[in-house]
Formats: C-alpha cells, sequence, structure tokens
C-alpha cells in the first residue's frame, strides 16, 4: 500500500487509490490551512505507478521542494519529499505498492484494509458487518438488514460510526 510520513510527527498515511489532498473536510487528506487549496493535489495509483498532480492550486505542490507545473503529473519514489502549498509542512514517500481496498473511517482513525477478500466490521471478533467479493468480482456489504454491492467511495456507517469504502479497481474484478 502506498503511504506517507508526516516528517514533523509520527503520523503515517496509507493512500487510497485515489487521494485527494486539500482543506476540503471530504478530502482524504484535509490539511486545514489557509496556504492550502480546497482541493489542492491528488495521489493516484495507475499503470502500475503512484503519480502527483497539482489540481491549479493556488499556492502549489511541490516535489523534493520543486514546485509542480499546472497539469504536470510525476511518478512518486520511495524518499521522495511533498509539500501542499509552503515548503514547511513536509510528507515523504514511504511505499510505493499498489492501493488494496479498504473501509475509511470518516471520523479519523486508520483505514481497515480488506486482507485477501473479507473484512469483518467493527472488528474481527464483532462480524455484524463484513465487506467481501462475491463468486461474481463485485464488492457486498453484508449487514444485519442484508446484502448490497457496495462501489468506490461509497458511504455506509456501522453503528453511528461513518466509513467509505474504497477500492483500486472501482468495484468488479475482471479477468482475462
Amino acid at each position: 500500500m502506498g503511504r506517507l510520513n508526516e516528517t514533523a510527527s509520527t503520523r503515517t498515511l496509507v493512500l487510497e487509490a485515489e487521494h485527494i489532498v486539500g482543506r476540503a473536510r471530504t478530502s482524504a487528506l484535509c490539511i486545514d490551512q489557509r496556504y492550502v487549496s480546497a482541493q489542492h493535489a491528488i495521489l493516484r495509483f495507475s499503470a502500475e505507478r503512484w503519480a502527483l498532480r497539482d489540481l491549479g492550486s493556488r499556492n502549489g505542490t511541490y516535489l523534493n521542494s520543486e514546485r509542480l507545473k499546472p497539469g504536470e503529473e510525476l511518478t512518486l519514489r520511495v524518499g521522495q519529499r511533498i509539500a501542499f502549498g509552503k515548503l514547511e509542512h513536509v510528507w515523504e514517500v514511504l511505499d510505493v505498492e499498489a492501493p488494496v481496498a479498504m473501509a475509511v473511517p470518516l471520523d479519523g482513525g486508520e483505514p481497515l484494509p480488506i486482507e485477501g477478500e473479507f473484512l469483518a466490521l467493527p472488528s474481527h471478533v464483532d462480524r455484524r458487518f463484513s465487506i467481501f467479493r462475491d463468486r461474481n468480482g463485485f464488492w457486498m456489504l453484508a449487514q444485519p438488514t442484508g446484502l448490497s454491492l457496495i462501489s468506490n467511495l461509497q458511504t455506509f456507517e456501522i453503528d453511528g460510526r461513518p466509513f467509505r469504502f474504497s477500492c483500486p479497481d472501482n468495484g468488479r474484478k475482471t479477468s482475462l
């Protein structure tokens, strides 16, 4: 899984397949600073690589202290440093492995990766909810009220706690 480390703290961030960075509360990485645009940049996994692109921010996105040109998309490598708006707040690239499907708590906390093709929620002990692939390759959400398809970026609640489903394959496994 792609991961970044905030150099000023011990905070590590697991990257979703499309990871929006910005000041907006709906951003996957919300940086509540005036120098960060509402939708500042995107980190995206495609074609077997992680790429960084500025989304037209006013104060720029930096890779290894170099400001990205508007619309420019650069491949990320382990050890590179990223800054959004100002060079003082830096994130280091720790891992560039492919993303995995996960349940992302919207009230904070670490994403819950789906190991293999099954995730029990809210915990491995309390399995009232689960996310899994059906035999046709579709992601499903099982809950006490029934079974339903779940798609990339869909939100759902477990015991009043909001989550977002994030999957790199857009919800269906394909085979050749």
